[in-house]
């Protein structure tokens, strides 16, 4: 029976070949292949080829069956390129991870495509199921080091001049220093050291959320076919759908440590993973200097414990719109009082050039310096007179201090847009976006601090993404007061509908957004229709939640439909 299969699959093979045109075609749908594929004798033929490939690339027997405990497809790894680096990669030996993350992410993208590719998915495996094999690639990545082409200003630097500037100290550092030695020598100015450390977290980020956003398409996909269906159709859609999910926040787990990694070593001059204990708590420490490190300046050491979380909605440290306001506030404030300082030296530069004018200038100088309360002006030392020279140069000062004030003007204008645009951002994503955070617990201390490291785009979340769909096919309506909809979201008066401070934001039907103006008209409706709700006495709003927290409340029905 086998042979026949296997016979009639060559022939199919070769039928599919067109000689004339040099093409081949596969038949899509093959009896003899499907039967092959679940032939218990081919997949036993076929993994005993895989692990005497495997064996024959180097992996001793131990290291073989470790691996294959990961769950991953054999074939999978094998198709797509069995490469050396790929095998050190698995093996894990120290030396070789050094030496592979000491070269830039699009170095080995191209010398070594196959273990690029495979390393997101190797980080997704190992972080649960392997955590010795994914902190030593985390140390690794963190302990990288390699001499740039360019000195600390920027000039290029040619062969002899690297040897001559990092011999002695690359020797150091790959030939038994100790953590604290590395670490300070990667941050001593006179050392030309550098690290592709964050470049390779984020380029596993970039993998690992790839992924995780096709395992998101999936389930939001199985849902959905899921609730058109009866019987036995809904039940294998939604084992589908909750596989998926499962999947997502895996790799969402994935991706929240390695964003805080990446916000560590934003602010830490290097780190490294002590041990990593029950529940994926990681025991670490981190190495750092002053902000300016001189040659002899030690190398502070602190112990931490790190814990990673993902959190499907949003928490109170991230900003709501009346912190947006209030940031703009505070903003527009500094701009106005640059504005008046310009506009008050434009004036003195301008005043100084009228003939006669040196007494009425110096009347208005030191009662401006008074009010300011710089008293110099009365002992004279402030005051112009009105001699050409004093002119001339008072005029020259002004002059240069007009240029770096206006200089200051744009750069607070264009800080408070970049600020305004990042609030309006995070105010519209704590409606629809997920957060990864850590808790950071410092030894001897007992206060934990929690950072928010990333959040996700919005709707990037299965159950959130449904929701949203929902949203904007049956209005505010399908989510809002559920629990009373027929008893009392009916009864809103008619004519406060009509009144625009809530109409928007109740019928809205469009969430999905990109563009920064259409998110700040979004939180703008949303506080104007909580407003109304809170000062409103219609019996309607009377037992209703908060709007986002009612919304929630259903993204979490939808998440609990795909966990259950």
């Amino acid at each position: 029976m086998l042979t026949s299969n296997a016979q009639g699959l060559l022939d199919e093979i070769k039928a599919s070949f067109d000689a004339s045109k040099e093409e081949y075609t596969i038949k899509q749908n093959s009896n003899f292949r499907n039967v092959l594929i679940n032939d218990s004798k081919v997949g036993e033929a076929i993994n005993s080829s895989l692990d005497k490939i495997f064996l024959e690339h180097g992996l001793t027997p131990k290291e073989l069956e470790d691996f294959k405990k990961l769950g991953i497809p054999m074939l999978s790894v094998y198709k797509a390129g069995l490469s050396d680096g790929v095998i050190k990669l698995i093996k894990g030996k120290t030396s070789d991870l050094n030496k592979i993350f000491s070269e830039s992410p699009d170095s080995i993208g191209y010398d070594d495509p196959s273990l690029c590719a495979f390393l997101s998915t190797y980080m997704c495996l190992t972080y649960k199921k392997d955590s010795d094999k994914y902190a030593k690639i985390i140390n690794a990545i963190s302990n990288s080091v390699y001499v740039p082409d360019t000195d600390d200003q920027g000039q290029h630097l040619t062969t002899d001049e690297k040897f001559k500037l990092n011999t002695l100290d690359l020797y150091m550092y790959t030939h038994g220093a100790s953590d604290n030695e590395k670490a300070k020598l990667r941050c001593e100015g006179r050392v030309h050291l550098a690290s592709y450390c964050n470049e390779w977290l984020d380029y596993l980020r970039g993998g690992v959320l790839q992924q995780a956003n096709l395992y998101s398409m999936k389930t939001v996909a199985a849902y959905k076919a899921a609730q058109n269906m009866e019987g036995d159709c809904k039940k294998a859609n939604m084992y589908i759908a909750k596989s998926m999910y499962q999947s997502y926040n895996d790799s969402m787990d994935v991706y929240s440590s390695l964003s805080g990694f990446r916000d560590i070593s934003s602010k830490n001059v290097m780190f490294k993973i002590d041990k990593i204990g029950k529940n994926q708590k990681f025991e670490i420490t981190k190495y750092y200097t002053k902000d300016v490190p001189g040659i002899y300046d030690p190398v502070y050491e602190k112990k931490s414990s790190v814990c990673f979380s993902f959190l499907s909605q949003s928490n109170d440290a991230i900003n709501n719109k009346s912190e947006v306001d209030a940031k703009d506030d505070e903003n527009k404030k500094k701009i106005e009082y640059s504005e008046h300082q310009c506009a008050k030296t434009a004036f003195y530069t301008v005043i100084q050039l009228i003939p006669g004018s040196g007494p009425v200038y110096d009347a208005i100088y030191s009662a401006d310096q008074l009010s300011s309360g710089n008293y110099n002006c009365i002992t004279q030392q402030d005051k112009i007179f009105a001699k050409p020279f004093q002119i001339g140069g008072k005029f020259l000062l002004n002059s240069a201090t007009l240029v770096g004030q206006m200089g200051e003007l744009d750069a607070l204008k264009k800080q408070a847009e970049e600020e305004h645009k990042a609030g309006v951002e995070s105010a519209y994503s704590k409606w629809f976006s997920s957060y990864c955070s850590y808790q950071e617990t410092e030894k001897g201390s007992k206060k934990e601090k929690t950072v928010i490291s990333d959040y996700t785009l919005a709707g990037q979340n299965p159950a959130t993404r449904i929701a949203m769909e929902k949203w904007e096919k049956e209005g505010t309506k399908g989510w809002f007061d559920a629990d009373t909809r027929s008893q009392k979201i009916d009864q809103i008066n008619k004519q406060d509908l009509q009144s625009e401070e809530i109409n928007k934001f109740y019928n809205r039907k469009k969430v999905f957004l990109n563009d920064s103006k259409e998110q700040e008209e979004f939180n703008t409706e949303a506080s104007s229709f909580e407003s109304y709700k809170n000062r409103s006495n219609d019996q309607a709003f009377k037992f209703s939640n908060d709007s986002l927290k009612q919304f929630q409340s259903g993204v979490n029905s939808i998440s609990g439909e795909l966990i259950n």
